[in-house]
This record gives C-alpha cells, structure tokens and sequence, in this order.
C-alpha cells in the first residue's frame, strides 16, 4: 500500500499507517517502513510523532519542513540546557549496508541544484550500523555513515534531547544551516 494526498491532521502518528518497530521481521519491517515514511512525510501536517524505534532499509529523502517528536517529549525538557536526564528511545535505525538514514531533496533548476526541506527533532534517536561506524577510520568514502545528510540549502533547525549512535558522522553538513542543538549527544 502506498499513500498520497495532503492529511488535515497538522500531528501525526507514525503507527497510524502501518510501519512496524517491531525486529521481530526486522528486514522485512525495515524495507516497508522506508515507503511509508517516505509517503507520509510527503502528506502529512507539521509534526511527525514518532511512536516506536523503527527499522529502516535505505536512505530517507526529506523535502518538506517536517517536526519529528517522540510521544514523551515536551517544551519542559528543555528549560535544563546541561542538567538533563531524557534519554530518547525512540527514533530510526539503519539496517541496510550503507547504514545512513536522512537526506535532502535535491532538484536542478535553471542549470542549478536545489535543495529543499528541513528538520527539527525533539526526543529522538538516530541509530547506524555501530560496526560500519568501527570500520570508517580511513574514511573510505564507502564505509562513511551518517545519521542526516545535508547538502547546501537543507536545514536541521531545532534539535533537542536527541542522540545519535552508530555513526561516523552524525550530520554530515556539505552546506545548508544548522541552528540549535540543546542536550543532544553524539556517540
């Protein structure tokens, strides 16, 4: 099943269309939640809530501005800039060989590569592949993972009580903007 059009709800729920957290059938679940979130991303309103830790198999584009936020995370668990105990548990895992998980939509227009989307994440959990991570010492461009690609244009604004693991870069910034990061930790 695909999904297409434009939802009234400007908050949703990432478990209302299907995608599976669950790693029972973890290779299966991860090549399905890629098309849905991809679709839901392209119709949905504002905010993302994301209900799980989902396993994903490839790259997700963003090409809209989009909020991701966990169900437990709100305004509150910021007011600490250093002294805070969130620990975010849910979010995206890669489980394909590349194991990067966002990037940007790219187009050409009047001989020119555009970017368009951005995103802003409250309690969530990005997850690479911790042994390709372990492997990337010699950048080799083929062992480099990231969590967010952003290539000029693209925007990671607000990030707050966030984590990313796995990685040997967690935003990989070719350009575009990166605004404010509180209580957000790279491993």
């Amino acid at each position: 099943m695909r999904f297409t059009g434009t939802l009234l709800n400007r908050t949703v729920s990432l478990s209302w269309f299907g995608a599976n957290p669950s790693t029972a059938s973890e290779k299966a679940a991860s090549l399905k939640n890629k098309d849905i979130i991809e679709d839901v991303f392209k119709c949905m309103g504002d905010t993302l809530i994301v209900d799980g830790f989902y396993p994903v198999s490839s790259l997700i584009t963003i090409d809209r501005s989009i909020n991701l936020r966990s169900p437990d995370w709100d305004e509150k668990l910021c007011s600490k800039t250093y002294q805070n105990s969130y620990e975010p548990s849910n979010g995206f895992y890669a489980t394909d060989g590349k194991g990067s998980l966002f990037t940007f939509y790219q187009y050409e227009e009047g001989g020119r590569t555009k970017v368009k989307g951005s995103v802003n994440m409250f309690g969530i959990y990005l997850k690479g592949d911790p042994q390709k991570f372990l492997n990337a010492t010699n950048y080799d461009a083929n062992n480099i993972t990231w969590g967010i690609l952003l290539p000029w244009g693209g925007s990671v604004a607000a990030v707050y009580n966030c984590k990313f693991e796995g990685f040997s870069q967690g935003i990989r910034a070719l350009g575009g903007y990166i605004e404010k990061f509180q209580n957000v930790t790279f491993n």
